[in-house]
């Protein structure tokens, strides 16, 4: 009994806290993985719905205008956007790509929805902002993934 519970406490207090940007990259890095089999039994709708739970996470973070939090909200947007960016965008664009087996439709929909709701009031008017964030690359990109090209 007490030997039990002395081990549940000795590893509840040596544990480290989970931060919304360690879920977000749990949740990117299980879903975007290379190399994995999508179509296998089970592993689709998985990923689907890993993506899709990651779309509503991001979009809990919502700033109010009118709030003295305002700022450093949409700074912690910034940054996830900026974690989570990088490998939307290599995913989709691999997943067009001519590689051997081209990644299901409905995981580049969800890996869309996901950067949608990643996006930050004042996107693509950052001075000095990231390659990704660039609204005229932005709108060259989803006109590319979603337009006559994609299957």
């Amino acid at each position: 009994g007490e030997s039990a519970e002395s081990d549940i406490e000795e590893y509840l207090e040596s544990q480290q806290p989970v931060v919304f940007s360690g879920i977000c990259r749990v949740l990117l890095d299980q879903t975007l993985k290379t190399g994995s089999n999508n179509s296998a039994e089970g592993v689709l709708p998985y990923k689907a719905a890993a993506l899709s739970g990651l779309s509503s996470l991001l979009k809990s973070v919502v700033p109010l205008k009118d709030s003295n939090e305002y700022a450093e909200t949409v700074e912690h947007q910034r940054f996830i956007y900026d974690l989570a960016a990088p490998s939307i965008l290599s995913f989709v664009t691999e997943g067009h790509s001519g590689s051997s087996k081209p990644t299901p439709p409905l995981l580049i929909a969800r890996a869309l929805e996901c950067l949608g709701s990643a996006m930050y009031d004042g996107i693509g008017a950052d001075v000095g902002g990231a390659e990704y964030a660039d609204a005229v690359k932005l709108i060259k990109f989803f006109a590319l993934s979603t337009g006559p090209k994609q299957p």
